[in-house]
């Protein structure tokens, strides 16, 4: 398994290359939602069609915030 740490709004990496995604307690530091929305866009540019995504992150967060109440 290959292993890759990038910055989250600046993902050099060809479109469709990953089976999977897990970002781990790495989005609540993104500054703003546009932010947020920019990363999002970037997995959706690298994982397969039929990838999966795991977010996992903290429960006390603005991230989880939006998405419960949005």
């Amino acid at each position: 398994m290959m292993r890759v740490r990038l910055d989250a709004l600046n993902v050099p990496i060809k479109e469709h290359s990953f089976p999977f995604v897990i970002i781990q307690g790495g989005l609540h530091h993104l500054q703003s939602t546009g932010q947020i929305i920019r990363c999002l866009n970037a997995i959706k540019e690298i994982i397969k069609p039929d990838g999966i995504v795991f977010i996992s992150e903290p429960s006390n967060t603005v991230l989880l915030a939006l998405w419960l109440f949005s």
